[in-house]
């Protein structure tokens, strides 16, 4: 996926209605995924060019913004989907990747006992499984010669998972904080270079 910066004066509009209303969906919102569903059941006649529109719209609402099937994705993205170059040259990566990180701030983890995590959630996915070395080294025994990180521990001992998170930020907090002083300092140059 493009992870590009975002590009504030690309201005891109184009008259999607003729094909939502072919779609059978609101011409004034994004579609949502139960729409997409109905309309997957009966494109199967239509041209190549509009079956894979389709097909952008679920890609869009499954990975890239990850939201609950009843939610409607951005017009303005969606509409991305009728000119293929546009939809190429727009940051998808940065875009999901901004949805996560909101989503994850956004969440209030004292109200639930469940959350629903919208965005690039594969991004989490990995981050879990990269951190399995980290919980096996504190809280389990290695198993010798087991090369699936997954399957490379065992042991029964129970560990608070908060415990571990508060940690990890310790542990990592210079780099955190160091990474957010280079970002700014590049974000500060970029913008001095461009003025």
């Amino acid at each position: 996926m493009n992870c590009d910066l975002f590009q504030n004066e690309e201005n891109f509009d184009v008259d999607h209605r003729e094909f939502w209303t072919e779609m059978g969906v609101s011409t004034a919102v994004g579609p949502n995924l139960v729409e997409l569903r109905c309309v997957l059941e009966r494109c199967k006649d239509w041209s190549v060019e509009k079956r894979t529109m389709v097909g952008l719209l679920c890609v869009l609402h499954l990975a890239v913004y990850g939201i609950a099937p009843t939610r409607r994705l951005p017009l303005q993205c969606a509409k991305r989907v009728l000119d293929f170059a546009a939809f190429q040259r727009y940051p998808w990566g940065r875009a999901a990747c901004q949805t996560l990180v909101h989503s994850v701030k956004c969440a209030d983890y004292t109200a639930k006992e469940s959350y629903t995590i919208e965005g690039f959630i594969f991004i989490l996915q990995i981050w879990a499984y990269e951190s399995v070395t980290g919980i096996g080294e504190l809280y389990v025994n290695k198993i010798v010669g087991e090369n699936v990180p997954l399957l490379s521990w065992s042991g029964s001992r129970r560990f608070k998972f908060e415990d571990f998170i508060r940690e990890e930020k310790k542990h990592h907090e210079a780099k955190v904080l160091f990474s957010s002083f280079v970002f700014s300092m590049l974000v500060i140059l970029i913008n001095n270079l461009n003025n």
